[in-house]
């Protein structure tokens, strides 16, 4: 069976990873004992070492001649601007200013 992963896997070597269970629900005898569990899910993380899918995504993109994937940056972001990052629609407090803003900001009053 021609598979990606036995076609590529070799000097793929193994790394840590995690994987991810299916989410779980409480089960009806669990519901019976507490209502409270109605809202509960289980997400279940395991560490684990195998070959992780990037690491073949590389291997088989460099033999295949695959376009590196980049992931688009919007202009707004290149150029400085925080609308997009944590600050973004915050007003800019006192102390976040440049002395050049300081100066305008006094002048103005």
């Amino acid at each position: 069976k021609d598979s990606m992963l036995l076609k590529y896997s070799s000097g793929v070597s193994d790394s840590w990873g995690v994987v991810v269970d299916q989410a779980r629900r409480p089960t009806d005898a669990e519901l019976r004992r507490n209502s409270r569990a109605r809202s509960a899910v289980l997400h279940v993380h395991r560490k684990s070492r195998g070959t992780r899918l990037s690491d073949l995504e590389a291997k088989a993109g460099a033999v295949l001649n695959w376009a590196p994937h980049h992931i688009p940056v919007p202009a707004e972001q290149r150029a400085g601007c925080d609308r997009w990052g944590a600050g973004a629609g915050k007003k800019k407090k006192k102390r976040d200013e440049t002395p050049e803003e300081r100066k305008a900001r006094k002048k103005a009053k």
